[in-house]
């Protein structure tokens, strides 16, 4: 490629990284950070370095030394929330197209690591990998709704122990096992 679809390319990605609504943090149960760069054949007489989350500098080293790298940015790869019932994994984008642009008032809870989406006598339960997710889901939300200046969906996230139950007991009629709502994680880290 050559150095000017290079950039465009990058340029691309990073304008799809910055549209991301919920980014994936968690990767087999450890926390994870993605950068996307550009490198390039040849030595250079500069080093790079990145900052990491406390301002340090870091020098940036390759595996192969012929390689330079160019630019180096943090980049967000989208979460997908775990429909049980479909056994299938969904974008964000796709769950608030398909759940959440609906006319009429909608509730999204939080029991453990799953999200339950109420209209109406309509129900769904979403499972993410952990209970800071279902939060950072929630928050996720809230935010992006306060922007839009929606009022439409109900956000609940702190549940007390009769709203928890009352959740158990709704999501057990819809055909959910309890010990499945029990569990608080479903992604654990890869032993070694």
């Amino acid at each position: 490629m050559t150095t000017k679809r290079a950039n465009e390319f990058f340029n691309r990605l990073i304008e799809e990284s910055d549209s991301v609504i919920f980014d994936m943090q968690t990767e087999n149960g450890k926390s994870c950070k993605f950068e996307i760069g550009i490198i390039q054949k040849g030595k250079f007489l500069f080093d790079n370095y990145t900052t990491d989350e406390l301002g340090r500098n870091i020098k940036i080293e390759l595996e192969n030394q012929d390689f330079t790298l160019l630019k180096i940015k943090p980049y967000k790869v989208e979460e997908g929330l775990f429909d049980p019932k479909t056994k299938n994994r969904i974008s964000v984008p796709y769950f608030l197209k398909t759940y959440l642009s609906k006319d009429g008032l909608k509730m999204i809870s939080k029991v453990n690591n799953r999200i339950v989406y109420q209209k109406d006598d309509e129900i769904k339960l979403f499972s993410l990998k952990s209970e800071s997710d279902a939060d950072r889901f929630i928050e996720s939300l809230q935010l992006r709704f306060s922007v839009q200046k929606r009022s439409d969906v109900l956000f609940v996230k702190d549940v007390s122990t009769a709203q928890r139950q009352y959740l158990y007991n709704l999501l057990e009629e819809a055909g959910f096992d309890r010990q499945y709502l029990y569990r608080k994680f479903t992604t654990h880290p890869a032993s070694k």
